[in-house]
């Protein structure tokens, strides 16, 4: 069985750019459409603070979502190829990240450099994580 990926033209800079600011701005789009949905759907739990807790969270997770369903879309349409699942993992493993090196990099006391990490990370990820054969760094030497 032969990996049709081994073949492929390599990634480049302008593409994989593309591919995570395309991460992005579906990013936003989801993470409106989730927040709103997740404030609406709490709305009066938690002693008030329903609609706050679920938007923050639907926000984060809409936000995730849509950074991996913008970089596979811009992946499909740029080169092709791309998967799915590749994309989801790594936007996920990003907003991971992102929130467990929270406390040790001191994330958590500056909401403007953590919104930031949360809003670069992902689509990053994402797109590093579907582009991983393609990348030089990937590749087998011949």
């Amino acid at each position: 069985m032969q990996d049709s990926s081994l073949g492929a033209r390599p990634a480049s800079a302008a593409q994989l750019l593309a591919e995570a600011a395309a991460g992005a701005l579906a990013g936003l789009a989801g993470a409106l459409v989730f927040g709103f949905a997740a404030a609406r759907l709490f709305a009066g739990a938690s002693g008030g603070w329903g609609d706050l807790i679920g938007a923050l969270l639907g926000g984060l997770l809409g936000y995730t979502l849509g950074a991996a369903l913008g970089v596979y879309a811009a992946s499909r349409r740029l080169a092709g190829r791309g998967s799915i699942g590749l994309s989801l993992a790594g936007a996920v493993l990003g907003a991971a990240l992102v929130l467990l090196a929270a406390e040790p990099l001191g994330l958590n006391t500056n909401t403007a450099l953590l919104q930031a990490a949360l809003a670069i990370v992902p689509p990053i990820a994402a797109t590093l994580a579907i582009n991983a054969r393609q990348l030089p760094i990937g590749r087998a030497r011949s």
